[in-house]
């Protein structure tokens, strides 16, 4: 018998456990669009945590709320209902109390828990958890999971939650960092070429023209 064979079952899990959060990380340091990184993280969450449905909401500042994002249904059928659904910014939903105390929360029997109103009440959801996303202090969004089956979490899968949403957090800010900046950078184009007043930018090292709009 090998030494590998020897490992207790909680050994070979954790290791198992470990080599899924490794995954997690070098799959979504692969990508640099916002897009590409949220469902990575959903897709491979899925392979360590046994969920009916999961999610993404991220934090609009401007509108003060958030937005569901890439959801992601194990059992197929249906679209997944909720994509793109606003999430206010406040303690009605276990969304924004997240989102707003920082602190990760399971609920085992959802329907048990009178305080929030549900975002997406059509799932009908029995159970879930929700991590905030965090990234240089910042919350950034929210990471959810929810099952149709009541008690289908426990601490250690709300761990594992919060641990793949730490990992993820850097990741989605330096996309959301990259979406704006080229956002701007589209608008600045975009004003540029319309302008009606002359625009040039010139190097003030060499005197060279850099750039020109049309009505120069």
């Amino acid at each position: 018998m090998t030494d590998r064979d020897k490992k207790s079952p909680p050994l070979r899990k954790l290791n198992a456990e470990l080599l899924a959060m490794v995954r997690i990380a070098s799959t979504i340091l692969q990508h640099t669009e916002l897009d590409d990184i949220l469902a990575a993280i959903t897709r491979e969450l899925a392979q360590l945590i046994d969920f009916d449905r999961s999610s993404i909401a991220i934090i609009d500042p401007e509108r003060q709320c958030l937005f569901l994002q890439h959801i992601h249904k194990r059992t197929g059928g249906a679209e997944p209902i909720g994509e793109g659904c606003p999430v206010s910014l406040d303690e009605s939903t276990v969304i924004g109390w997240v989102a707003l105390n920082r602190r990760a929360l399971l609920r085992r029997d959802v329907a048990a828990d009178p305080r929030f109103r549900e975002v997406v009440k059509e799932e009908q959801l029995q159970s879930d958890m929700v991590v905030p996303l965090v990234a240089h202090g910042n919350v950034i969004g929210t990471l959810n999971a929810g099952s149709y089956r009541r008690n289908a979490f426990d601490d250690a899968d709300l761990e594992k939650l919060v641990n793949c949403g730490n990992i993820a957090s850097g990741a989605i800010e330096h996309a959301l960092l990259l979406r704006e900046a080229k956002d701007l950078g589209e608008r600045y184009r975009t004003l540029q070429r319309n302008a009606s007043d002359i625009i040039m930018l010139i190097d003030r090292n060499t005197g060279r023209l850099v750039e020109v709009n049309r009505q120069c």
